[in-house]
């Protein structure tokens, strides 16, 4: 078993040169109150591009794994 995942990845906010698929990302580990989820597919959808633009006054963590509609 690898401590990688394949990710689309967003490093700052601006336009979409900002997002890279990423093969060696490293795996999440599950802390205490959540839990870690197998995905097998996921979309990047609208929401993702205004993640990826910036939305005023919500602070994002970066580098950040993006995409919210998935299936496991």
């Amino acid at each position: 078993m690898t401590d990688t995942m394949r990710a689309l990845v967003l490093e700052g906010h601006g336009a979409l040169d900002r997002l890279r698929l990423r093969d060696d990302y490293p795996k999440p580990t599950a802390i205490p109150g959540h839990v870690v989820i197998k995905v097998r597919a996921t979309s990047f959808n609208y929401h993702d591009i205004f993640t990826t633009r910036g939305m005023p006054g919500i602070k994002i963590p970066f580098p950040v794994v993006i995409g919210l509609d998935l299936a496991g």
